[in-house]
């Protein structure tokens, strides 16, 4: 696609990046810490930035496990995918 001259552009992935983390930190840590189970969920957030993206995912599947095809389908409008492979 094509945006206008000096138009924005947010792409997707920020945009579920800052509502996932928003959530994490505005309500699955703070009740996991009123539970008495925030160390069980604080991992969460640096756990996910680490984790690769679907891209990588299907590169890793492809090139270095030997999967003949490889696909990564997201949903929850992003928030989650799961990795299709085939042997």
């Amino acid at each position: 696609r094509e945006g206008r001259k000096g138009g924005k552009l947010i792409t997707r992935p920020r945009v579920i990046n800052t509502f996932r983390n928003f959530c994490l930190d505005s309500f699955v840590v703070p009740v996991a810490t009123v539970c008495g189970l925030r160390d069980e969920y604080a991992y969460l957030k640096p756990s996910i930035k680490g984790y690769p993206d679907g891209d990588a995912l299907v590169a890793m599947a492809r090139d270095g496990a030997g999967f003949k095809q490889a696909e990564f389908v997201e949903m929850a409008g992003g928030l989650m995918g799961a990795l299709v492979l085939e042997k």
